[in-house]
């Protein structure tokens, strides 16, 4: 164990014994994070495998924790608002995938489920721009195409809509 790592396990048990448990586990994690810069993709995984095999609150746990070890990690940031979603946190949702298009904006799953949980949260002018950017990128993104047909028609642009979704469909 380097000084570095003893000095930091020391730290989280003082905060642990006087009943700051969540600062001692930021703590932990931080500290582990500069001694092992693989931690974050780890963390990441794990959280990503919960995901995927429906355990929705350790995805939650590990996706949160994957975005303090390293926050400008578009990835990171996308999954934890998928896990948000999830859980009906559609302000924090889009909160987190407007990170991970600011980290990641090559995604287009980001701007799309951006555009998703905008449209879910009643902002669809926000929505429309979220897709608008998407499409900036894959003018041919069904995905993206049918999002913009379903929000344009919600904006009262029928015409617009329909040839959105045929594009979607062609």
């Amino acid at each position: 164990m380097t000084d570095y790592e003893y000095e930091a396990v020391c730290s989280v048990l003082k905060l642990l014994q006087a009943g700051k448990e969540e600062e001692g586990q930021d703590l932990y994690f931080e500290s582990v994070a500069d001694a092992r810069p693989k931690l974050h993709a780890s963390v990441r995984a794990c959280a990503l495998a919960a995901y995927r095999c429906r355990d929705f609150e350790g995805a939650f746990r590990f996706a949160e924790r994957a975005v303090k070890l390293k926050p400008h990690d578009g990835d990171g940031h996308h999954l934890l608002g998928l896990v948000q979603r999830r859980y009906d946190l559609l302000t924090e949702a889009a909160r987190s995938f407007r990170r991970s298009t600011h980290w990641k904006p090559q995604s287009l799953d980001g701007w799309n489920n951006l555009g998703l949980t905008l449209e879910d949260l009643g902002d669809l002018d926000g929505a429309l721009e979220a897709v608008e950017n998407g499409l900036a990128l894959d003018s041919e993104d069904a995905d993206l195409l049918n999002l913009k047909g379903s929000i344009l028609c919600s904006l009262g642009r029928p015409e617009e809509g329909i040839a959105a979704y045929r594009k979607g469909l062609a």
